[in-house]
Formats: structure tokens, sequence, C-alpha cells
């Protein structure tokens, strides 16, 4: 097939590359929404995108929302020198105006709009103050306590603008400015005369698209950069740089063309594609450049480097993309994109590498290029180290084990979470905001705690009201939480403003019916966002002062314990968005186990089916493993945390790595053939594959280093420690990987189905009697198919004996010598089997020479028992046939004797 393919592809050069050219035009022009006259794929940095859609937690949310109202909000911290000034006031009514007259803003609340509660009289006036008031209205929001903490904050130095936005603000195509036009009425009304700081998930989630965006367009042609440098150091020629740059990014035009078919946008995780299929690629166009120089000498080096390499590239492309595949468990949408979208990079990274690269080579006439520089050091440094490994076998495989102990030790230390605010540089606007405000405004991460009851107007009641309070002032002690706001401090506030201010009146009322007259005089917008109409849910708004999720997650495990304790017949939950952007971290994190084990099991079992053992799949699935384990070691030792991000990088780098050890496996299982030698193969294959597995091992450390240079922190943590288990994968395979296969004889798929040992062997051979033909091959290719020309002495009489043999094809004289003349015993023909008394006796009793050329299949001893270990089912038929054979053999003398 591979064969076929490669003559195909050179002798339609032109074609391929013409069809390759029309196919990507096509593509690059999907990524453009001409009417707009800008890239059709859009940035969804909306965090509630992490989210499993249709979860029953989601739902609950949802619900919560259409109670009280979004509980998220942009939250605009002013500084100006007098907070209470009536210019001050003046300009902040104007904002307050000019925000809610914005697309998008459902509501905004001010000191210019807050309900002072005061009583006017027998009515209560919920009216906001006025710009002269000043000091009255300073002692009225100090003392009202669903403004202090809330829209006043820095002890009396700053005020809060809320604004609320309308649930489809981020689903809406318009939605997007949202943002920007609060900002600008913003800065139109106190950039000049007052700090502004703007936070909140809105803010946050802008922020996140403007990173986004700015890291593409930095990161993406950067990396590209360092690719070329990289190929140009490599190969030192135009060509050798231009030809795979342009298979790499035909292959990234490719998939973002998919995104924009299919509607897909760029988020959080999905933004790391871009830089994964460039890296990933690069991988198989320099390990098809690297047979391209080995052969370039062929008559036609391009066909020649696709079959030389074209079999172990879609085998790696197989592996590495099940790798990615794995990922597709994941309850997040986001990582299953992930997932199939770079799996999809792959494929045609690999469709790319095996046509249009080698018809461009072809097109180019690329046959004039000299041998890649370092070829001395690569022998010398592939010699060294085939010598070390062999010498050094069993230190090396016992310090593998003892790494694999260390990084199970580290593993226990990983910790689960993720912080979307301190993913930014500590010097970004948008951390530095979050952080102020947090301080000075009790905390900008916002939970809402829920409290129901079974009937009507609960909440009317005293006692409830009173545990309402009792859970308040705990919530209040929590060293996580800046603020809380209740129920409760709107009845108080409203009892003591009915009773004048009086401070004694500051408290709930001892009867329903009291508390319910209270709401009625006092509802409003306020009220309805603690409490439902029929008072049989309230909510308490919570800030808190933290953003990280494991902190969030500990918080939220204390309030679920402190509401389970609430008395009859009230029930409580904890919700909002970073609650559930809790359970989903927590989820990935059990995640891991499922989809690291798939992907286990998927690279096991190709890699049992390419070795046709399962024995051969585990021992080649090890130095594989030992990356993987290094890579949970680091991130416990390092206390980076198993978030979103960092939780993709196991399944990619055992994707990645298995590709090196295949090479390796599959070089080192021909040459141990044609040397008969283990120790011979593994320089030989070392020399072969040393330098591209170094290639590209050093060009994936490089285009994954590249993204320590973003300024979000996931993209940071994910290039370090993607180019940590990199290079861990690539020390791994020239020193590990050699050492574990240099005692093991491999069977791989490709030499089962390419071996020829005739017509029907199972049936024509004797000692294959009762096999199928794939267990005759395995048997053969563990043991080892001998040449002899005609004439040439096979066994000689009086030799020790070790080895038996099976005649595949030709024929053999048997003779011995008696008083100085040959006596020929018999004529040996495909099927026979020679050799096995001598085995047996330790000694030759015959001579054996080839009539014609003959094949001979030799095995012995050490061959049957591997047979044995490996393949038992297989040996016992081997067995059972040699058995007969003897017996056979046993029966003919006996009958000669009589």
């Amino acid at each position: 097939m591979i064969a076929t393919l490669s003559e195909w592809v050179t002798r339609h050069a032109g074609w391929v590359v013409a069809g390759v050219v029309a196919l990507t035009a096509l593509a690059a022009a999907s990524l453009v929404d001409w009417p707009e006259r800008r890239l059709a794929i859009d940035i969804d940095p909306a965090i509630g995108t992490l989210l499993p859609a249709g979860g029953e937690a989601q739902a609950y949310l949802k619900r919560v929302e259409r109670i009280f109202g979004q509980s998220e909000s942009v939250v605009v911290a002013l500084y100006p020198e007098d907070v209470f000034a009536a210019a001050t006031l003046t300009s902040l009514a104007a904002l307050d105006r000019d925000l809610a007259a914005l697309p998008y803003v459902q509501s905004v609340t001010s000191l210019a709009s807050a309900p002072l509660m005061r009583a006017d009289g027998d009515t209560l006036d919920l009216g906001a103050a006025s710009a002269g008031e000043g000091e009255a209205l300073a002692q009225a929001a100090r003392a009202n306590p669903l403004i202090a903490g809330t829209l006043l904050g820095a002890e009396g130095r700053a005020t809060a603008l809320v604004v609320a936005l309308a649930a489809d603000y981020e689903t809406d195509p318009g939605g997007q400015a949202a943002m920007a036009g609060i900002r600008a009425a913003v800065d139109a009304a106190f950039a000049d005369t007052a700090g502004v700081r703007v936070t909140g998930p809105p803010a946050i989630k802008a922020a996140t698209v403007e990173a986004l965006m700015r890291e593409l367009t930095r990161l993406v042609p950067g990396i590209l950069v360092l690719v070329a440098l990289f190929l140009l150091v490599a190969f030192r020629s135009a060509r050798g740089v231009l030809l795979p740059m342009a298979t790499i990014g035909i292959a990234l035009v490719w998939v973002l063309a998919v995104m924009s078919l299919t509607g897909r946008s760029l988020n959080l995780i999905t933004a790391i594609v871009p830089p994964v299929v460039i890296t990933v690629g690069l991988a198989y166009t320099l390990h098809l450049l690297s047979a391209y120089y080995r052969v370039r000498r062929a008559a036609d080096p391009a066909a020649a480097a696709v079959a030389d390499v074209g079999m172990p590239l879609l085998l790696t492309g197989a592996t590495t993309g099940s790798g990615f595949l794995a990922l597709m468990l994941s309850p997040l949408a986001p990582i299953r994109e992930f997932a199939w979208l770079s799996a999809l990079g792959i494929g045609f990274s690999v469709l790319l590498s095996l046509t249009f690269l080698p018809a461009m080579l072809r097109l180019f006439a690329c046959h004039n290029i000299g041998a890649p520089p370092g070829a001395r050091l690569v022998r010398f440094g592939s010699s060294w180290l085939a010598a070390f490994n062999v010498r050094h076998r069993r230190r090396i495989l016992a310090a593998g084990g003892v790494l694999m102990l260390v990084a199970l030790v580290g593993a226990s230390g990983i910790r689960v979470g993720t912080d979307y605010v301190n993913g930014f540089g500590e010097s970004t606007p948008v951390r530095q905001d979050f952080n102020r405000i947090s301080g000075d405004f009790g905390g900008a991460t916002p939970l809402s705690v829920v409290l129901t009851a079974p009937a009507q107007g609960s909440f009317a009641r005293p006692d409830l009201l009173a545990a309402l309070d009792e859970l308040q002032r705990w919530l209040a002690e929590q060293p996580e939480i800046g603020s809380v706001t209740s129920l409760v401090d709107y009845v108080r506030t409203l009892n003591r403003a009915l009773n004048e201010g009086d401070a004694a009146a500051y408290a709930i009322p001892d009867n329903a019916t009291a508390v319910k007259q209270l709401l009625l005089f006092g509802g409003g917008d306020t009220l309805e966002s603690l409490a439902d109409t029929g008072l049989r849910h309230t909510q308490l708004k919570v800030r808190a002062n933290v953003s990280d999720s494991a902190a969030i997650g500990a918080l939220v495990d204390r309030i679920r314990d402190r509401l389970a304790t609430l008395p009859e017949p009230l029930s409580g939950r904890v919700t909002g968005t970073p609650v559930l952007l809790g359970n989903v971290v927590d989820d990935i994190a059990s995640g891991q186990i499922v989809t690291i084990g798939a992907a286990l099991l998927v690279v096991f079992l190709l890699l049992s089916a390419l070795f046709t053992s399962f024995s051969t799949g585990a021992l080649a699935l090890l130095p594989n493993l030992l990356p993987v384990l290094l890579y949970f070691g680091a991130l416990g030792f390092s206390g980076v945390t198993l978030n979103p991000t960092t939780s993709l990088i196991a399944c990619i780098v055992l994707g990645i790595a298995v590709d090196d050890t295949l090479y390796y496996l599959a070089r080192f299982n021909n040459d141990a053939r044609r040397f008969a030698s283990e120790s011979r193969a593994t320089v030989s294959a070392l020399r072969a594959v040393l330098r591209p597995v170094t290639y590209t091992s050093l060009a994936l450390i490089a285009g994954f280093l590249m993204l320590t240079t973003s300024g979000l922190q996931n993209q940071v943590q994910f290039g370090a420690l993607a180019a940590f288990t990199i290079a861990v994968a690539w020390l791994t395979d020239v020193t590990f990987t050699p050492a574990l296969a240099s005692g093991v004889k491999i069977v791989t798929l490709w030499d089962v189905l390419r071996l020829d040992l005739g017509r029907a062997p199972q049936d024509s051979i004797p000692l294959f009697a009762d096999l199928k033909l794939r267990q005759a091959r395995i048997f053969a290719l563990l043991s080892e198919i001998q040449q002899s020309p005609a004439g040439e002495r096979v066994i000689a009489e009086g030799d020790e004996a070790g080895d038996i043999f099976v005649v595949i094809d030709g024929e053999l004289r048997v003779w011995v010598e008696r008083e100085d003349q040959q006596v020929e015993l018999q004529r040996l023909r495909r099927g026979a089997v020679l050799g096995e008394v001598g085995h047996f006796a330790r000694r030759r009793t015959a001579n054996v020479d080839a009539v014609t050329d003959v094949r001979l299949l030799r095995f012995d001893s050490d061959d049957l028992e591997q047979l044995r270990r490996r393949y038992p089912r297989t040996a016992a038929l081997v067995f059972r046939n040699l058995n007969r054979i003897q017996a056979q053999r046993l029966a003919e003398a006996t009958r000669r004797i009589a």
C-alpha cells in the first residue's frame, strides 16, 4: 500500500500539488467574513463554556437567576478625592443614567440610585439622596449594610457602580461590545477626576478576548519563525525550510477552516490548537525529510522516502491521534473540541507529509541536497549511547523504575484547581483591578447562598429570619468572604428607617405580620434581589475575596456542611458560576484516570497489534508510561495545579512520545534481523533514528517553550510542562528504550505481513500444521531465516549442535562419509525438518549440503522458550508438531532396523 502510494504521488506530483493548493485556497477563503471584512473565527472567552451543558447544577443556577436576577455583573470602582462631594455625586448620577442607556445593560446600582430608606413622616422614602446632601448621604450610606462594603468601600474613600448585563450579552453577536461601551462611558465621566478600576466576570471575559487575540497574533507567527530558524539550522537549505513550513501552514489553514465551517470558536482551551498543530505537525515533516536525506542518492528519493517511513508515519499518526482523542471522554465541551480538532490537525499533517511534501520534493528536484550537518557527531553520539545502553542495561532499567516510584510520590501531592484572574500577569490591569476592588469592597467573586422553605411567606417568620441572620454571621466569619448581604439586613434597615433612625429599632420585628408590612412598604429592586415575592426563597449575596477554584471549593464545602445544620423546615444550597467551575475542575481531576486510562488502553492495543503480542505491546508501552508518570510527579512537586489546561498534557505527550519509540523499535527490529546481533542493532538503530528523534523533540520543545512567553498563565504552564515532558520522553527513547529492547526479539506487524514462507505453509510444512498463517509467520520471525547458495555446506558431521532447521525452499542432500566414500542418506525438500537429532544429542551426526539455493528456518531452544513465553498457544502447537515429526522419524528408523 505504501509503495503504491509513494509511486502514485511522485508520478502525479503536479496534480497532487495543484489539488492541495486549490483546497487550501478554498479553506483560506472560508476563514474570512467577507461582508464584515474580518476573520470568520470568533473568540469566546466565556467561562461558562467550560461548564458541561445541561447539568443539574447549571440548571439550578439558571432558576436562581430567574428568581433573583443575574448573579454576575460589572463592578466599576471610582476613587475621587471626595466621594460625597456635590460634583462627584452629580457626575456619578450622570454616569448612572448613561450606563443604564447602553445596550445589554439591565440595571445600574450606585450611590446615586441606591435607596437610602429614610422615613418622611408616616411614609418611607426609598429614593436616592441628592447631590447637595453630602454629609447626610455619607452618614446614611455608612450606616446602611446594603451600601457599606458594596457601593461604598475603602473606609469611604471609594465608591462603586454595579452594572448588571442582560443574560444574552454573551450569546448575542453585539454583546461582545458591551464592555467597551461601559469603559467608554466611565472614562468620559471620571477618567480625569478619579482613579477607575473595573472588574467582574464580564470584564474578565473581555480581557480574555483581548489577551487571546493578542497571544494568537503573536504566538502563532512567533512559533512559525522559531520553526523556520530551527529548520534552517538543522538542514541549512532554503528548501529544507520552505517545504516543511508550507506543509505545516497548509495543515493549520485546513484545521482553522474546519473550525470556521463548523461554527467553533477559540476559547481558553481551543486557543492551544494552532500551536499544537504547528509543533506536532513539524515532527512528521522532519521524519519525512530525514528519510529523504538518507535515500537522497536513490533513483527516486521522494518515493523511496515515503516507502521508508510511510508505514511508521501512519502508525505514529494513529497513536498520537489516539492520545488526543482520549480527551473526548472529558466532561468539558472545549476539551472535547480541542481533542478532535488537534487529532484532525495531526491527520492533515500526516496526509500532507506523505503526499504534498514528497510531491514538492519531486517537483523541485531536490536531488542535490547535501548531507545535513552534524553527521559525524551523530555517528559518534549514537555509538557512544548504544554502548552505554548495552553496558549499563540493568542500571538504566533500575533507574527508570526508581524514577517511576519518585514520580508516584510527587503525584500524590497534586493539587486540583484553576484561577482565571491570577492567570493574567501580575502587572496586567485586569488582575490589578480585581485585587484592588476585592480588597476595597469585600471581595469580587460572587456566590449565592439560597435558602428555601416549604410554605409561602416563610421568610416573614422571625424565627426563620433569626436562623438566616445566624447563617449570615457565620458566613461573615469565614476568611475567604469579604461581605454578605441578606434579607435580614433589608428588614432591619427598613425597621430602623420607619422608627426615625432609632438605633434600637435596627432589629427583626417580633412577628411575621410586622415583617410583611415592612416589606410591603419597602418593596423595590433591592428586595427582589434578596427574596422572591412569595417569601419562600431568599438569597444571601456573598462576595469572596479569593478567585482560585481550590480555595472556593474548600469554602463551598464548609458552607454546605453549615447548611446541613439549618433548622427545619429550611434547606439551603450554594451556587454561582465559581461553584460550577469548581465542580468541573473536580470532574477533570477524576476524569484524568478515565482519559489517561483510555489513552493507555488504545495505545497499548495499537502497540500490541503492531508487535503482534500483548506482552511486547506492554513492553513498548513502558518507555512511554515513564514520561507521563514523571509529568504527574513534576506537577505535584512544582505546585502547579491540575486544571483544564494542564489536564491535556498527559494524553498529548503519551500520543507524541510513542512516536519515537515506534521509530526506534521498528528500526531496531529490522537491524537485529539483518545483523543477527542485538548489540549491533542497538548501534545502527540509534544511528538511524537519533537525528530525526532529536530534531523532532527539539522542535516540539522549542514550540511548546514559546508558549511560556504568553501573558496567560494557563498557556505558560501548558508550554513549560509539555516541553519538560517531551524532553523526558526524548531522554527515555535514547536510553531506556534501547536498554529495554536490547534483550528482546521483536516482531512487527509489517514483518508478519511481508514475510514470505511460500504458499500455504501450514499445509505444506509439517511443523506448521494447524497453525494459522499469522502464527507461522510469527514463529518464523522469532527464529531466523537463513539463505544458503547451492553447494554450501549447511551442517558438518561432528560439529556441536544447537539449531534445528526447516526447509522453506530448495533441496538439500544428507550424507555421511564411510570408508572414504560419501553415502547419501536422503534428499530433503520443502517442509523437511533437519538437525533435531543433533539438537538433542548436542553433536551433528551427518553432513548436509545445499543442492540448490535454499531458504531455511533456523531456531534453537532459546527461540522455543521465547515463543512459549510470548505466544503460548502457538508454542503448544509447534511443540506438538515437533514431537510428531520425531515420532515419525523414530518409527521409520524402527522399520528400517526391522
